[in-house]
């Protein structure tokens, strides 16, 4: 009798130390039912509904100017339609948000000023500005900046 306790205490004390799942509900980015594994630097794309790394599948922008000190944050810009060559929509990640921004080209008399952005989310106050060799992301608060490659898709 003694030895049959003792074996249910050791079943549950090991039961106990054995790792929990983590529901998908918990994953940072994931809605229910699409995990995103956060620690593999996976998040959750809504525009290409799955899990992408925006590392691989992102363009990098830096902040312009760059910060003396400190941590140095990123942007990234993640294609999601293009004809041929040409970006008609895209996700904006910026640091500190949790979820993108879309953006699309602008429609025919949508900005006053003279300068007319590639790609743009009024609305959020994103707009993607480039020439030949530079591309600029303005957001409400900051400036990236990315040096075109001739591997980079033009959104123009």
């Amino acid at each position: 009798m003694r030895s049959g306790v003792l074996g249910v205490a050791l079943l549950l004390g090991c039961a106990c130390l054995m790792p929990r799942a983590e529901p998908a509900s918990a994953r940072p980015g994931a809605p229910d039912g699409q995990p995103c594994l956060a620690s593999a630097g996976y998040t959750w794309s809504p525009g290409l509904a799955r899990c992408i790394r925006l590392f691989e599948e992102g363009l990098a922008f830096r902040p312009d100017p760059r910060p003396l000190a400190g941590a140095e944050f990123q942007a990234f810009l993640v294609p999601l339609s293009r004809s041929g060559a040409r970006i008609l929509s895209a996700e904006i990640y910026l640091p500190g948000q949790d979820a993108p921004v879309r953006v699309e080209p602008p429609s025919a008399g949508a900005l006053a000023s003279g300068a007319t952005p590639v790609l743009m989310n009024r609305y959020a106050g994103v707009e993607l500005h480039q020439d030949s060799r530079e591309s600029w992301l303005f957001t409400r608060h900051r400036v990236f900046r990315r040096t075109r490659k001739a591997t980079d898709t033009a959104p123009t």
